[in-house]
């Protein structure tokens, strides 16, 4: 059966770790494919990665998946960076979203909000409240 969209997911560490839940078969319920029959889902995550990292390194594959839909969950590492700009860093994944548009021939871009964490690294003391801000917006945008 033809696929009716091809989907990627990309991003740091979650997402690999997503895909490796799913390849292990430990949810009986959910399928690499996430029961999806009409999609082909590739899997792009890459530990420690930033938003700039990901644009250097890895948009050439993202670009060769052609994928229809693209959805990514980033921004932790960023925000994590030593000497990293809040405003930088949401205007570095506006700049990721055009790129997956217009390189990538992306129809739809679906950015996942960057999520708290309970435990994050002493230099970055503010990071759940810098998430608030990232996250709102990255909403307006």
């Amino acid at each position: 059966m033809d696929c009716k969209y091809s989907v990627l997911i990309l991003g740091h560490s979650f997402v690999r770790r997503f895909h490796e839940f799913l390849n292990r078969g430990w949810d009986n319920l959910t399928e690499v494919d996430l029961n999806l029959c009409s999609v082909d889902i590739s899997y792009l995550g890459i530990d420690g990665t930033t938003v700039d990292t990901l644009i250097a390194l890895y948009l050439a594959k993202a670009e060769a998946l052609r994928p229809g839909i693209t959805t990514f969950e980033i921004g932790f590492n960023d925000l994590c960076a030593l000497g990293s700009c809040l405003e930088s860093v949401g205007s570095t994944i506006e700049n990721l979203v055009s790129l997956l548009h217009h390189q990538c021939g992306a129809a739809f871009v679906i950015v996942c909000q960057v999520i708290h964490r309970k435990r994050f690294p002493a230099h970055c003391p503010h990071y759940n409240a810098n998430v608030n801000t990232l996250n709102k917006y990255l909403r307006g945008s």
